[in-house]
């Protein structure tokens, strides 16, 4: 089910936001986890919060609860200073995947950003699409603030589609067959199956 049709301030009646929380909490073991039409968007509307607002909308990453995550991707994923945080609380946490992810600013910044919050620690690979042939495939996004001594692992792939192939549905598709068949954690180092 797609919660991108079911908003956190539609959910007042229904509460299904808060059960689906309450049942991904519970994956306190999980190493691995794979999003491909969306990006575990469970905020849900706290009408106690600010009863002068009418309520606010909660968004804490359900993600950070699971301290054993070591692999992780996200669909269409905001790239912000909150996404940011979140990552930094999860310790063993060594490879995302983000097929079109949103970025609060640009590419540059953001692999900046990473840069300093997590050095290269975790491994980053940005997915998106070209109708372009020579734009295909993988490319660095490593960024180096000497001044600090830390640099970002990060990556930029582009799968190529054909100009009659709808991008939203080409990188899911790859995602999803990508994460069944496990080559989507050995990017960027085994795309040559999937250039």
């Amino acid at each position: 089910m797609s919660l991108r049709s079911h908003y956190p301030e539609e959910d007042i009646n229904d509460q299904l936001r808060p059960i689906l929380r309450r049942g991904f909490e519970q994956l306190v073991h999980l190493e691995e986890f794979c999003s491909v039409k969306d990006e575990l968007y469970l905020a849900y509307w706290d009408s106690t919060s600010s009863p002068e607002a009418n309520g606010t909308e909660v968004n804490n990453f359900m993600f950070e609860r699971w301290t054993k995550l070591r692999r992780l991707a996200l669909y269409n994923q905001m790239l912000d200073s909150d996404f940011e945080a979140a990552l930094t609380r999860i310790p063993n946490l060594g490879k995302i995947v983000l097929p079109r992810p949103d970025f609060e600013e640009d590419e540059t910044s953001w692999s900046s950003d990473m840069a300093i919050a997590v050095g290269d620690r975790i491994q980053f690979t940005v997915v998106n699409t070209t109708d372009r042939a020579p734009e295909a495939g993988i490319r660095s996004l490593r960024f180096t603030i000497e001044s600090l001594g830390v640099q970002s692992d990060a990556w930029k792939y582009n799968l190529f589609m054909g100009n009659d192939m709808d991008e939203i549905s080409a990188v899911q598709d790859w995602s999803l067959q990508c994460a069944l068949d496990g080559s989507l954690w050995s990017l960027p180092d085994g795309l040559d199956s999937h250039l």
